[in-house]
């Protein structure tokens, strides 16, 4: 898939999340805003989610972390969202969402322990993979 076909395939998924989480109101980024993709106002607290949309790891068993793009901080490293909302997507099943705390996320891969790659659009991406079972308690 190109970026075009990625970005909407995200964007439905960001819609999607609405469909879990409860919310008296919602707003999403800004079409130049890379720290956060919604924000969700339940009685008075407003959560700025970044949402993930991955139809690979359900193959490889992994999830992949963005830390940085083109040599600088990206991704996690960046995000001014306080969860990470990561949809797991199956070819033949319903979906799995889940819920990670930001910071939880941050200090699961901090250690190094998991392996480094690149991917994304002209492989411009750095990411860690982190294997879903690391992942178990925040499943939705």
């Amino acid at each position: 898939m190109g970026f075009k076909c990625d970005l909407a395939f995200g964007k439905e998924w960001e819609n999607k999340l609405l469909d879990y989480i409860e919310h008296d109101t919602v707003e999403f980024s800004p079409p130049c805003c890379k720290g956060w993709d919604l924000e969700l106002t339940y009685e008075g607290a407003k959560v700025k989610y970044e949402v993930k949309s991955d139809r690979m790891a359900c193959r490889t068993g992994n999830v992949a972390i963005e830390i940085a793009c083109n040599g600088k901080p990206s991704g996690v490293s960046t995000t001014e969202a306080n969860f990470y909302a990561y949809f797991i997507i199956f070819p033949t099943m319903s979906p799995t969402l889940y819920l990670i705390p930001t910071d939880a996320l941050k200090e699961l891969i901090i250690d190094n322990k998991y392996r480094r790659v690149k991917g994304g659009d002209g492989w411009r991406s750095e990411m860690i993979l982190v294997p879903i079972e690391e992942l178990y308690e925040f499943l939705f």
